[in-house]
C-alpha cells in the first residue's frame, strides 16, 4: 500500500485524520520477541491505538525486527487511529522485503484492520478471539462546546454545498456525525475535504485489492458505518487467508456467507 500523507496548517492545529472505533484507549503496548535457535521468526506485538507516537515506536521495533530475522509475525490488537500512520506502518513493512504473517489477536477495527488486511504479500490470520471493523476515514475535529466530534465526507461536502459564495477565511459551522458541531473556515474545510475523499478513494482502492470485494463494493460498505466481521465472515470476504493458522474450510466460508449477506445484501459477492 503506498499512500501519500497530506497535511495543512489547518489540520495539524485543531484535527487528525482518524479510522477509529468507538472505544479507544490513550496507550500503546509494542514489544519485540526476537527469533531464537529453535524459532527463526521474528515477532511484534502491537496493541493500543495507533497514534504518531506508536506509529513511530512500532516502525523503530519492526527495523529491529527485520534486521534479526527474515520471517515477522505482527500480532495486533487495536481500536484504530491515525491513517497517515497506520499507511507509514504498512509501507515501512512492505519496504523490508520480509515475510509476513499478520495476525489478529483480539481486534482490528478501522485504522487497526488496514494494518492488518492491505500489506502486499502477507499472510493474514485471525485467532478465535479476533473480530475486524471497517469503517469509511473521518476527522475529528474540537467541538464548539468542548470535547470532540466525528465528521466525514458528508458533512464535510453538505457544509461547503451550504455555504457557496461564503468568503474563504470567514467562520462557518459543521454538524457532525455524532452531534455536536465545530467552527472552521470554509478554506479549511475545502482542504479537510479534499485530504479526506483522497485518503478514502485509495482505502477503497486497498480494501479491494487485498479482498474479494470491488472497489463500489468497499465504497458501499463505508457507506454503512462500522461494520464489524466474525472470522467466517472475514474468511469470505478475503480479508484474511487463515483462522488459528489453518486454511478456513469451506463451511466456514459457506458460514461467513450466509451471516454477512443476511445483514449486507446489497454488494457484489452476495448476489
Amino acid at each position: 500500500m503506498k499512500l501519500a500523507s497530506a497535511k495543512n496548517a489547518f489540520m495539524a492545529a485543531t484535527a487528525a485524520l482518524f479510522l477509529t472505533s468507538c472505544t479507544t484507549t490513550n496507550e500503546s503496548n509494542i514489544t519485540l520477541t526476537p527469533p531464537s535457535p529453535t524459532n527463526q521468526t521474528a515477532t511484534v506485538n502491537f496493541a493500543g491505538p495507533i497514534t504518531t507516537a506508536s506509529k513511530n515506536q512500532f516502525i523503530a521495533t519492526f527495523n529491529a525486527a527485520a534486521r534479526s530475522s527474515s520471517t515477522i509475525r505482527v500480532n495486533i490488537n487495536s481500536v484504530g487511529g491515525l491513517a497517515s500512520g497506520v499507511m507509514q506502518m504498512v509501507n515501512t513493512m512492505e519496504a523490508s522485503g520480509r515475510q509476513l504473517y499478520m495476525s489478529c489477536e483480539g481486534l482490528a477495527a478501522s485504522a487497526g484492520a488496514i494494518m492488518l488486511i492491505t500489506p502486499d504479500g502477507a499472510t493474514r490470520n485471525a485467532s478465535n478471539q479476533c473480530r475486524i471493523m471497517v469503517h469509511a476515514p473521518h476527522y475529528r475535529l474540537d467541538g464548539a462546546n468542548g470535547g470532540s466530534i466525528k465528521i466525514g465526507l458528508k458533512d464535510l461536502k453538505e457544509a461547503l454545498d451550504n455555504t457557496v459564495g461564503t468568503p474563504p477565511n470567514q467562520p462557518i459551522r459543521v454538524n457532525g456525525e455524532n452531534g455536536g458541531a465545530a467552527t472552521t473556515t470554509r478554506s479549511s474545510m475545502q482542504n479537510l475535504y479534499n485530504t479526506l475523499a483522497n485518503d478514502n478513494n485509495n482505502l477503497i482502492r486497498e480494501l479491494a485489492a487485498h479482498s474479494r470485494l470491488t472497489r463500489q463494493d468497499v465504497a458501499g460498505l463505508f457507506s454503512i458505518g462500522d461494520i464489524y466481521l466474525n472470522n467466517n465472515e472475514s474468511a469470505f470476504l478475503g480479508f484474511i487467508d487463515t483462522i488459528e493458522g489453518q486454511r478456513p474450510t469451506a463451511a466456514q466460508v459457506r458460514a461467513g456467507e450466509e451471516s454477512f449477506c443476511n445483514r449486507i445484501s446489497q454488494i457484489s459477492v452476495c448476489r
